[in-house]
């Protein structure tokens, strides 16, 4: 329907003790799933790292060291923006009478995408 949406690639969070290659057959693997199903691996990963992390004692007021894998292939479409600095108030992105419905229902595989290696 000739609508522009702002879009983003797909990044999420690994920790660093997880010691993730992203040349591993595995990883590969994981990637063919859908991005929900690849997201939802990834944050249970996080989760039990996260949860591990804060149950020793040493690591007490600090931060876990995470990193961010970013899938160069998959892009999300970015719906609405933090308008204030807390995030207490949020402002919709999608062009004036766009509902999200109207977007799956007029998505069409392909398009372009430049290939990051």
């Amino acid at each position: 329907n000739g609508q522009r949406v702002t879009v983003q690639r797909v990044a999420f969070l690994s920790p660093t003790a997880a010691q993730v290659n992203a040349q591993d057959v595995t990883f590969q693997e994981i990637l063919k799933q859908p991005t929900s199903a690849v997201a939802a691996n990834f944050q249970k990963q996080l989760d039990f790292y996260q949860a591990q992390f804060e149950k020793a004692p040493a690591n007490e007021n600090k931060k876990m060291p995470v990193r961010t894998i970013t899938m160069f292939n998959r892009l999300a479409l970015v719906l609405e923006k933090d308008g204030d600095e807390d995030g207490s108030t949020t402002t919709s992105l999608l062009p004036e009478g766009l509902t999200v419905t109207d977007l799956g229902e007029c998505y069409e595989a392909g398009g372009l995408l430049q290939q990051v290696r």
